[in-house]
C-alpha cells in the first residue's frame, strides 16, 4: 500500500515509499506524464540495497531535494544527486553523520551539483567545522545550514590549516546548537576566508545558556563577523514549556540578560536585522538603544525579546519607559518592526509630565509594527494618544501576558488595556 497519494499535478512529492507510488501510478497510467511540473521531491535511502525508482519522473525541474535516512547515508547518493540539473537546495538528514562519511560520499555528490545554492545537513558537533572548511571550496554554495541536535562524537579536529581561499560571503544557519559551538564555527569560518551576511542560530541548546559561554559567542559574532546585516538567536519554547525554563534559568542564574551582554555588538555597523526571542530576560536600557541608533543607521528590524518581565522589579539598571521607545524609534529612519519590553510600573518613574510630548512630537513614519510583549501599562487613552502621534503609520500592534502567575491579577487588567489601546489606535470597535 502507498503510504502518500499525491495529485499527478503536485509540484512537490514527499513520500517514504516512492518506488510504490511511481509503479502504482505507471501501471493503472502508463501513458500518463508523470508529476511534470515537479519542483521538490523528498524520498528515504534506508538500505545500502535501496535505489529509488527515478527514472519514470522528469526531473529537469526539481530545485529541492530532501533525503532522510535512518542509518548513514549509502553510496547511492553520489549516483542519485546528478539526476538533478537545477538542483538548488539539498535537505540531508540522519542520526550518523561521521567524518568519514561526509569527506567520501557525501562531500563527493554535493561537489556533483552545480547549481546547488542552499544545503542542510544533520551532523555530530565535533564534524562540523570540518564541513564548513569543505564548503568554503565549493564557490556555488550560498547558505549552509546545520542540524547540530546530534550527539558530539569524539572525533579529532584536523588542526592542519586549509589552503587560503578567495574571501566570499555564506549564510550561516543552525539548530539545535549550542552558544558554545558558535565560536568555533566562526572562527573556522574566518580561517577559510568565509564572511557572514547573515547569522541564524534556532533551538539553542538550553544546557549552554551560561552567561560565560553566552559572552564568548556574542564577543565572538562582533570579532569576526564585521559585515553582518542579519542575526537570529533563538531559544524560545511553547507557551506551556516556557514556565520551567524560565525556572530553569533562574535556577542557572541566567535569567536576566544585561545590556552590557549585547554591547559587542554595537561594533557591527552594517545590521538592518536583529532578531532575538529567549526564554531569559533581555535588560535593555536607555543608553542601549541610544548606542544602537548611533551605530545601526541601517536599522530596519529590531525584536529584543519582550517577554519576560519577571526580573524588573529586581534590576538596578535604568529601564526602558515607552517615550524611550519613541526617542529610539524616531532616531532610525529605516525602522519598520520593533519588539521590546518597557516598564510602566509607577513607583520606577516620576508621573509628572511623564507623557507629554516635545514639540514638535518625535514621529517615526517607517514604523509599521510594534511588539511590546508583556510590558505593563496604566493608561490606555495615555497610551494610544503617544502611539498614534509617534507612529502615524502603524499596522500592528501585538502584547502578551506575562507568564508567572504571581502576576497574572495584573495580567488580566493590562491585557483589558492593552486591547483597548489597540482600538483607539486602530479605531476598531470595542
Amino acid at each position: 500500500m502507498v503510504e502518500f497519494f499525491h495529485p499527478l499535478e503536485s509540484s512537490s512529492i514527499e513520500s517514504t515509499r516512492l518506488n510504490d507510488l511511481l509503479n502504482l501510478v505507471q501501471r493503472c497510467m502508463p501513458s500518463k506524464v508523470v508529476f511534470p511540473r515537479l519542483k521538490s521531491l523528498s524520498f528515504p535511502l534506508n538500505q545500502s540495497h535501496y535505489n529509488p525508482n527515478l527514472s519514470g519522473l522528469d526531473l529537469t525541474q526539481v530545485v529541492h531535494v530532501s533525503v532522510h535516512s535512518l542509518a548513514a547515508f549509502p553510496s547511492q547518493l553520489i549516483h542519485i544527486t546528478p539526476l538533478f540539473p537545477a538542483i538548488r537546495t539539498l535537505e540531508l538528514t540522519s542520526n550518523l553523520v561521521t567524518l568519514p562519511l561526509w569527506k567520501g560520499d557525501v562531500k563527493g555528490a554535493v561537489s556533483t551539483m552545480p547549481s546547488l545554492q542552499n544545503l542542510a545537513i544533520a551532523a555530530s558537533r565535533s564534524i562540523t567545522p570540518h564541513i564548513l572548511a569543505d564548503i568554503a571550496t565549493i564557490p556555488t554554495i550560498k547558505m549552509i545550514k546545520f542540524n547540530a541536535r546530534m550527539p558530539n562524537y569524539p572525533e579529532a579536529l584536523n588542526t592542519t590549516s586549509s589552503p587560503r581561499q578567495p574571501s566570499r560571503d555564506l549564510i550561516l544557519k543552525m539548530t539545535g546548537g549550542g552558544f558554545d559551538i558558535l565560536p568555533t564555527l566562526l572562527k573556522q569560518s574566518q580561517s577559510v576566508s568565509i564572511s557572514h551576511s547573515v547569522l541564524i542560530f534556532d533551538a539553542i541548546d538550553k544546557k549552554t545558556i551560561k552567561q560565560p559561554s553566552i559572552d564568548h559567542a556574542i564577543t565572538t559574532i562582533a570579532d569576526t563577523c564585521p559585515s553582518l546585516k542579519m542575526l537570529t538567536i533563538s531559544n524560545d519554547e511553547p507557551h506551556n514549556n516556557i514556565l520551567f525554563y524560565l525556572i530553569r534559568s533562574c535556577r542557572d542564574g541566567i535569567l536576566g540578560i544585561a545590556s552590557q551582554t549585547l554591547q559587542p555588538l554595537t561594533r557591527l555597523r552594517c545590521i538592518t536585522t536583529l532578531h532575538l526571542r529567549l526564554t531569559a530576560a533581555l535588560i535593555i536600557t536607555p543608553k542601549f538603544l541610544n548606542q544602537i541608533a548611533d551605530f545601526w543607521i541601517s536599522l530596519q528590524y529590531c525584536y529584543l525579546s519582550p517577554f519576560n518581565r519577571f526580573e524588573l522589579e529586581k534590576n538596578n539598571e535604568p529601564l526602558l519607559h515607552l517615550p524611550d521607545i519613541v526617542h529610539f524609534a524616531s532616531r532610525c529612519p529605516s525602522l519598520h518592526t520593533l519588539g521590546v519590553l518597557f516598564d510602566l510600573e509607577p513607583k520606577n518613574i516620576e508621573w509628572e509630565g511623564w507623557f507629554e510630548q516635545p514639540s514638535p512630537p518625535l514621529v517615526a513614519r517607517a514604523m509599521k509594527k510594534l511588539d511590546v510583549g508583556s510590558s505593563g501599562i496604566l493608561d490606555h487613552e495615555r497610551t494610544a494618544s503617544i502611539i498614534t502621534t509617534a507612529f502615524p503609520f502603524l499596522d500592528s500592534l501585538k502584547w502578551a501576558k506575562p507568564f508567572f502567575k504571581s502576576t497574572m491579577w495584573m495580567s488580566d487588567r493590562e491585557s483589558e488595556e492593552w486591547a483597548k489601546t489597540q482600538n483607539l489606535v486602530f479605531g476598531l470597535c470595542s
